[in-house]
């Protein structure tokens, strides 16, 4: 059966702006798709920067924690070596009688200070 040309034209048509729309539709999902890709990378930059804020959150209170730590340890160094200075001069003054220990450094008895010097005078 033969189909009159204004009857092909037609069908040609429809055919044609069936094929447009397709065509469109397909590039409405290339681009549906790119946002999403878009979406999902940004969620997961998202995701990464939380995790990095929590470590950091937790290496700073590591730090802080270290670092309280040392000042008492050093605190507590520092009484220790107070009362061995005490201690070194009751036994110098019951050993040898009473002796006065007159300091040239504030840390004469610290290791790295071998240099100074302490005289110790006796009183008569």
């Amino acid at each position: 059966m033969l189909s009159s040309p204004p009857s092909v034209q037609h069908h040609m048509t429809a055919q044609h702006t069936y094929l447009d729309a397709i065509e469109e539709s397909i590039c409405q999902l290339s681009e549906i798709d790119t946002t999403r890709g878009v979406a999902l990378a940004q969620q997961e930059t998202v995701s990464l920067a939380q995790i990095l804020k929590a470590q950091q959150q937790r290496h700073e209170h590591d730090i802080a924690l270290l670092k309280l730590k040392a000042e008492q340890e050093a605190a507590a160094s520092q009484r220790q070596l107070e009362e061995a200075r005490q201690k070194a001069v009751q036994v110098l003054e019951h050993v040898t009688g009473v002796w006065k220990c007159k300091e040239f450094s504030v840390d004469c008895f610290s290791p790295c200070n071998k240099n100074k010097q302490i005289i110790f005078i006796k009183y008569l």
